[in-house]
């Protein structure tokens, strides 16, 4: 069975949010009660097995005194809209890629360039499966 990493800009916040929450001296069941919830669900961000709300991370900002401009740098790692695309930039340059692995497996995408993103979040995502 193959395990999965968290991504590595859950991982980024939910260390930040460790340190701030360390910083304070805050413990898991503090920021639990604070946000209403399950102390392993905070336990779960900070290990970035799970992602954030943002309305979770600006309660939780607003409480451990992060300043504006760390708030938006946050907010920006934590927005999950943001990890979806990465690889649109790459497109030109990795669909011969794409269409080589393709045809290693006896796919056919039939040249689309929706068929090449496709394959390249799947093999971003899924290792490749």
């Amino acid at each position: 069975m193959t395990v999965i990493a968290p991504p590595v800009r859950r991982r980024l916040v939910g260390k930040a949010l460790r340190g701030y929450r360390e910083g304070r001296g805050y413990t898991l069941n503090d920021v639990a009660r604070i946000l209403e919830c399950d102390p392993s669900k905070m336990s779960r961000i900070e290990t970035g097995q799970r992602g954030i709300r943002d309305k979770e991370l600006r309660e939780l900002c607003g409480e451990y005194g992060i300043a504006d401009e760390q708030q938006a740098i946050l907010r920006l790692l934590a927005d999950p809209r943001g990890a979806f695309g990465w690889y649109l930039d790459y497109d030109g340059v990795l669909r011969g890629a794409v269409a080589d692995l393709g045809k290693a497996r006896g796919e056919h995408h039939g040249g689309t360039d929706l068929a090449a993103r496709a394959g390249l979040y799947r093999l971003a995502h899924r290792g490749g499966r």
